[in-house]
């Protein structure tokens, strides 16, 4: 095994992050990654206020590959090594997610049909190889975890 980035911080920190997505008629879908700090709970939310931002398009209508490809930027933001909690509010592709990464071998008919199919795989994927990462350090509290947020509450769920 190679080396790694270690944690920028103490072993029990976690780099905590929100992901969106955002479709209005027919125009590009775009997708939103918050890396927080310790001060995001305390302000208001703004552009100034968040530690790291990045929004971005995509060059389709799908809201549902919009809320993917915010989960594949904040997987793949950050080293294996860094433990993190996703925030989603999009729990279908939870769900979809997690389902691929449980059984990585799933039918190819099964898997033609899916929505989001390349995004999906690259998530999947993704958490499979932090989670191999690990298993190799005896961590106490999962190293990849998404936590579903309800959306539209006025930021009174996180």
């Amino acid at each position: 095994m190679g080396q790694s980035t270690p944690p920028p911080h103490l072993p029990n920190t976690r780099i905590v992050m929100a992901t969106d997505g955002s479709t209005k008629d027919d125009r590009p879908s775009s997708s939103a990654l918050v890396i927080m700090d310790d001060d995001t709970f305390t302000n208001e939310a703004s552009p100034e206020s968040l530690a790291r931002y990045s929004s971005w398009s995509i060059p389709e209508s799908n809201n549902f590959h919009a809320e993917l490809s915010g989960l594949c930027a904040a997987l793949t933001s950050v080293p294996v090594s860094w433990p993190v909690d996703i925030h989603i509010d999009n729990l279908a592709w939870i769900k979809s997610v997690l389902n691929s990464t449980v059984h990585p071998c799933m039918p190819i008919r099964r898997l033609l049909r899916l929505s989001g199919r390349p995004y999906i795989l690259m998530a999947s994927r993704a958490i499979l190889a932090r989670s191999d990462f690990a298993q190799h350090n005896g961590q106490a509290l999962p190293h990849t975890q998404l936590l579903h947020v309800h959306c539209h509450t006025e930021a009174i769920d996180i």
